[in-house]
């Protein structure tokens, strides 16, 4: 699944992006500019190709995504598009766009994590269960 939204509502434009599918390699904490920082790709299958899609993610953010999340995991991320511009060997001016991660959830995809952190709360414990399934 992988949606864009993009609206100009008085004049702020608010930039939005999802997408879910399964990381495609295992990340890696890096320092950038004395905060830590990862880079990655989502593949989004739709049935009739792969889309990869780029992400990065900084700070605490970046930590437990490296923590937790494995190549081929299943993830969906939510986040803004951030365009990148720089030179290649041959002088030539590059762009790339990568999802700026706010985000991220496990679970789905082709393959969930085995090793999520666990997020539950002692207060589910103060009440009975009685549903019928």
């Amino acid at each position: 699944m992988c949606n864009y939204l993009t609206h100009n509502y008085t004049g702020k434009n608010m930039n939005s992006f999802q997408v879910s599918g399964n990381v495609g390699q295992d990340l890696e904490v890096q320092e950038a500019g004395g905060s830590p920082v990862v880079n990655g790709s989502i593949a989004e299958d739709h049935g009739y190709g792969t889309n990869w899609v780029d992400f990065v993610a900084w700070g605490e953010t970046a930590e437990r995504m490296a923590e937790h999340i494995g190549k081929g995991d299943g993830i969906e991320i939510a986040g803004t598009l951030e365009e990148d511009k720089y030179e290649n060997d041959s002088g030539e001016t590059v762009s790339t766009v990568q999802v700026r991660v706010g985000q991220w959830s496990f679970g789905v995809g082709d393959s969930a994590s085995g090793d999520a952190p666990d997020t539950s709360s002692d207060s589910s414990a103060d009440y009975e269960d009685d549903a019928p399934f």
